[in-house]
Order: C-alpha cells, then sequence, then structure tokens
C-alpha cells in the first residue's frame, strides 16, 4: 500500500495534450445546447471582453487582503534572505571550528 504522501491524488487525471480531447468527451455534457448557444453568442461580442472590468464588491475589504498578502510577501522575502545569508555563514563558522579543531589536534597543543 502506498504512503499518503505517494498515493495518485483521487479525482486528478494527468494527461497529455494529444489525449485531452479524448478524456474530455468521456464526460457528459454539464451544459445544455441551449446554454452552449447562449455562452457562446455572448462570448463572440466584442464588448465582452474588457482590459479594465467594472470592481465588484468592497473595494477597501479587497484593498485589506491585498495589503495582508503583501505583509506576508515581505515577510517571507526577509525569512528567505536570512536564510540564504544565515546557512553560508553557518557553513563557515562550522568548518572553521572544524579546522581549528583539527590544528590544534596536530598541533599537540
Amino acid at each position: 500500500m502506498a504512503s499518503a504522501e505517494k498515493a495518485r491524488p483521487e479525482q486528478v487525471a494527468v494527461v497529455t495534450a494529444a489525449q485531452l480531447l479524448r478524456w474530455l468527451h468521456g464526460f457528459n455534457p454539464v451544459l445544455s445546447p441551449v446554454e452552449l448557444a447562449r455562452i457562446s453568442s455572448v462570448a463572440v461580442q466584442p464588448g465582452t471582453w474588457h482590459r479594465r472590468p467594472a470592481p465588484q464588491g468592497d473595494q477597501l475589504a479587497l484593498q485589506r487582503r491585498f495589503d495582508g498578502l503583501r505583509i506576508l510577501v515581505n515577510q517571507a522575502r526577509r525569512r528567505r534572505a536570512a536564510w540564504m545569508l544565515g546557512v553560508p555563514a553557518l557553513v563557515f563558522m562550522t568548518l572553521t571550528n572544524l579546522g581549528a579543531a583539527v590544528l590544534h589536534a596536530l598541533g599537540g597543543r
């Protein structure tokens, strides 16, 4: 039995680009032909697509969520920088102390 980490996720299919169309055709349609025609007729109209869609929802709440996300990203950047600087320094200190111990042992002191 495979461990949970190596088990294949349920309801997930991995297909190649060549297999995709055949795989999709294996499903039962979710939308009726009338619904598909309606959606298609709107999708082909240039006015459906906007470079700047109208804002929806509470803009202040959205801004707060983005501010919170920005704080988390900045914290992660600082943590990463600390690791990138700290690990080589730790390796250097370990090697220096190990080198000093070897030299001390070889010198008989």
